[in-house]
């Protein structure tokens, strides 16, 4: 594809991802000034959301820098060296737990999201 159609791709897949994480922001603030609200599922909802809008934003923050294509191909080196690196390694916060979860979940979804991007050399 050509630079333009991947960079419009990569922008909307973004910001689905962007939208999707300040929704998640949105519902647990407004949750937590409920009193007795159940918050668990809401806080795993932003860790979930914040972890797969996050490839996204290093994307958008180096194609800035360097361009789209290289952007794309360091962003994808990086995902796929944290999902088949070193492995996980669970913490004694079942908080920070999740989100190491979440973040690894997040660098795959984006593998898989981006894994047909061939963009044409200008």
């Amino acid at each position: 594809m050509n630079v333009t159609t991947a960079t419009d791709r990569i922008a909307t897949l973004g910001a689905r991802a962007f939208t999707a994480a300040a929704d998640a922001r949105a519902r647990l603030t407004t949750a937590l000034a409920a009193p007795g609200a159940f918050l668990p599922g809401l806080m795993d909802e932003v860790l979930a959301a914040e972890a797969k809008a996050k490839p996204w934003i290093k994307l958008s923050k180096r194609a800035e820098r360097m361009g789209i294509r290289e952007a794309l191909a360091k962003t994808r080196q990086e995902a796929t060296e944290a999902v088949i690196g070193c492995g996980f390694s669970s913490s004694t916060s079942l908080v920070v737990t999740a989100a190491s979860l979440a973040e690894l979940e997040g660098q795959r979804r984006f593998l898989v999201a981006t894994e047909n991007f061939e963009i044409d050399a200008d």
